[in-house]
């Protein structure tokens, strides 16, 4: 395959167009009527039982006027209903616009105020979280609404109306719409680098592209059965577990959240072949107790990120393929391990076919062999990236400026095309598989009434990737600060993977001439007596201070 003949065999739909959502999940349907489709927190559908699911449930969006370009929020745990709506809405031609459900206050109604949307689909469970800033989601008009009513009623009133959504479907079904791979089909919130978080808006065919990049990488066919515990606001459940099924013909696993004493049984329950492990989870299996049955299980893949030093042994002990990929919400995997290869160790692969992949320099220029620059990524075929940041094209354009979609990320080629990733341009943290914004804790932690002023870095973690700490200068005269009282008064205003493990209370904050906060000499020297780990409960001793 050539650099220009950018479509993958299962890209296409008869006649040569490149597939849609909905077309291809109603092609499938037909295909694999009574095979396994997913299973989602122990609730089982076929192909043919989901495909009529949406069916029904997308009829039912069109009777409240919910239609092609309409977005719609969801603020859902992880479950059926969420993926149920999902494909209902690309049905319709609508956009599913994903709400991190660990979001609080400013961040959360940002994140809703800037999809535009007039409805949201809410749980009773966040309530409690939507409840203090409803007055202020001045565009929402609907909340379908889903489990105990009365966990609601704070939320009428303003002309809002609420809708059960299990009222929210119909027998009429809905005929196929006139379809483009250009059409949006949901939206993606990545956390913010130096402002609030971007909603990545994610056409048809840029979802499809990004599945048949795992199939065609991973080799994955219909008789795979991938498995996934991340939440559904994520792309690693939505697009590369359940829509990587769907478009493979294959089978889906999906769990709310990772378990480490039952992955194992997950994967022999259900006969999982391929996983992906972010972070510390890969870890935390690891450093189980080994068993005379380690090997005995049908995992066949696990896509590791990032790849830790022991992965050979695991690949050993668990009798798996352990391989890496490099990509972000933005702009799909374009790097990637070869399966049939061995990993490089320090690098994320080489770049695919389906894109280019240039480490540039300050003007995009493209770098010399391991020197050091960002990477920037391009893509063969339209409609494989982002369309758009929503509601702010001004970050679009500078991500995208010289056609080059800039990832923030520093990184460098070796004489063999080998990429290696060397740490994050921009000022973001990745910890647990998350990526999280400093300026968004940040944010709320100079909302404290005893805090001047706060820094917000990414320090080492054991467990791979990032721990959080936060640096705080308290206001003069502040007395009986408590950082653990402060830690559970934060919990309330950002996600919980986002509130820091490490706090240090300074006298001020290292600055340099103009004033920025100098934020790499303070994640060289970290450490100290004065640092609180809250995972301990106590101050780092002594003698593990810088």
């Amino acid at each position: 395959m050539s650099s220009t003949d950018a479509t993958m065999p299962n890209e296409t739909a008869p006649g040569g167009e490149r597939w849609t959502v909905d077309a291809r999940l109603r092609f499938q349907a037909a295909a694999y009527p009574d095979k396994v489709l997913t299973t989602v927190d122990d609730v089982t559908y076929t192909y043919r039982e989901f495909d009529e699911a949406t069916e029904r449930r997308a009829a039912g969006f069109a009777a409240l006027d919910i239609s092609a370009g309409t977005t719609v929020c969801q603020m859902l745990p992880s479950g059926i209903d969420y993926l149920v709506n999902w494909l209902a809405l690309a049905k319709l031609g609508a956009v599913n616009a994903a709400i991190n459900t660990e979001f609080r206050a400013g961040a959360l109604v940002h994140m809703i105020t800037v999809t535009e949307s007039d409805t949201l689909v809410l749980h009773a469970q966040y309530v409690p979280v939507i409840e203090p800033v409803i007055g202020r989601l001045t565009r929402i008009r609907r909340i379908l609404t889903v489990g105990d009513p009365a966990a609601f009623a704070g939320l009428t009133g303003r002309d809002r109306v609420l809708v059960p959504l299990e009222t929210v479907a119909s027998d009429a079904g809905v005929a196929p719409r006139t379809a483009s791979i250009a059409d949006p089909l949901m939206v993606l919130f990545t956390s913010g680098t130096t402002g609030l978080s971007k909603g990545v808006e994610i056409s048809h065919g840029f979802a499809l592209h990004f599945a048949s990049e795992l199939i065609y990488h991973w080799e994955l066919t219909e008789d795979d059965v991938l498995y996934s515990a991340y939440p559904m606001f994520h792309a690693e459940a939505t697009i590369l577990t359940f829509l990587v099924g769907v478009h493979a013909g294959a089978a889906s696993v999906i769990r709310p959240r990772f378990s480490v004493s039952k992955f194992w049984d997950d994967v022999r329950a259900h006969g999982v072949t391929y996983t992906t492990l972010m972070g510390a989870v890969m870890t935390f299996l690891w450093k189980q107790p080994e068993r005379p049955d380690d090997r005995d299980n049908p995992l066949r893949v696990v896509c590791a990120a990032p790849t830790p030093d022991f992965a050979p042994q695991f690949e050993r002990r668990f009798g798996v393929k352990c391989v890496e990929a490099y990509g972000a919400t933005e702009c799909c995997h374009p790097i990637h391990d070869d399966v049939h290869g061995e990993h490089r160790p320090g690098a994320v692969g080489r770049p695919c076919v389906h894109h280019e992949v240039r480490i540039g320099d300050d003007l995009d220029r493209e770098c010399a062999i391991d020197e050091i620059g960002e990477i920037l990524v391009r893509h063969h075929q339209p409609f494989s990236g982002m369309t758009r940041y929503v509601g702010n094209p001004e970050a679009t354009i500078e991500a995208t400026r010289n056609l080059w979609y800039h990832t923030g990320d520093l990184g460098s080629r070796d004489a063999d095309g080998y990429i290696r990733f060397l740490g994050r341009k921009k000022d973001a943290i990745r910890r647990r598989g998350e990526n999280i914004s400093a300026y968004e804790i940040e944010s709320a932690a100079d909302e404290h009434e005893a805090v001047l002023e706060s820094a917000v870095v990414g320090v080492p973690s054991e467990y791979t990737e990032d721990e959080v700490k936060a640096v705080l200068v308290l206001r003069p005269g502040a007395i009986g600060f408590e950082v653990r009282k402060f830690l559970d008064w934060l919990s309330d205003r950002v996600p919980r993977y986002a509130v820091p493990r490490y706090v240090e209370v300074v006298s001020e904050l290292p600055k340099g001439p103009t004033g920025k906060v100098l934020k790499n000499e303070m994640r060289a020297q970290w450490r100290s007596a004065e640092v609180y780990d809250a995972e301990a409960g106590s101050h780092l001793p002594p003698e593990e201070a810088n």
